[in-house]
């Protein structure tokens, strides 16, 4: 058995290390009507279905990972694929609703040594 250096660790998140309470499309569905655009559920649904397989294409021919910058650029194709023209303004908002950084300063962690 070969063993090589590791390049990246991934992480499963999606109900492994938390649950969703509602599905990512009907969250940015939400998103997009706060801020004027009227799209129907099922519109965003489709945006984003064909953003994940836009990704899952340029996944296997460039064998890129998973990261921030790759999160921004599926907004980006979900967006452009809702005909909105500010795509990358958009993008960035709705990659950061719900990733607010807290506020960890009251809390005291135990020493485990």
């Amino acid at each position: 058995m070969e063993h090589g250096k590791v390049r990246v660790i991934s992480f499963d998140c999606g109900g492994t290390l938390y649950y969703e309470v509602e599905k990512d499309h009907v969250v940015f569905h939400k998103i997009l009507n706060g801020l004027g655009y009227e799209f129907k559920v099922a519109e965003v649904k489709r945006a984003l279905d064909n953003a994940r397989v836009w990704w899952n294409s340029e996944k296997a021919k460039t064998g890129k990972v998973w990261t921030e910058s790759s999160w921004i650029k599926l907004l980006q194709k979900m967006v452009s694929n809702l005909a909105i023209q500010d795509m990358a303004s958009i993008a960035r908002q709705l990659a950061n609703v719900g990733y607010l950084k807290p506020n960890l300063e009251h809390m005291k962690m135990p020493c485990p040594l």
